[in-house]
């Protein structure tokens, strides 16, 4: 996980046994309950999938 500017990121690794309803369904629970957006998805020719999703960082101020 790094962060840049005001987005955090996370990237994801997944075999390629994992199905794509299951990585969608893990995807969408992270959308809900953490407010991550996808960011960039990559799939390399083994199968393997790399997806990277992000997500705003909220200061709050001091007062």
């Amino acid at each position: 996980m790094f962060q840049n500017g005001n987005y955090e990121f996370q990237t994801l690794n997944f075999s390629r046994q994992l199905n794509r309803s299951a990585v969608t369904q893990l995807l969408t629970e992270m959308a809900e309950q953490g407010h991550w957006v996808l960011d960039r998805t990559r799939i390399f020719p083994d199968g393997r999938r790399a997806i990277r999703v992000k997500r705003r960082i909220i200061y709050q101020r001091q007062n």
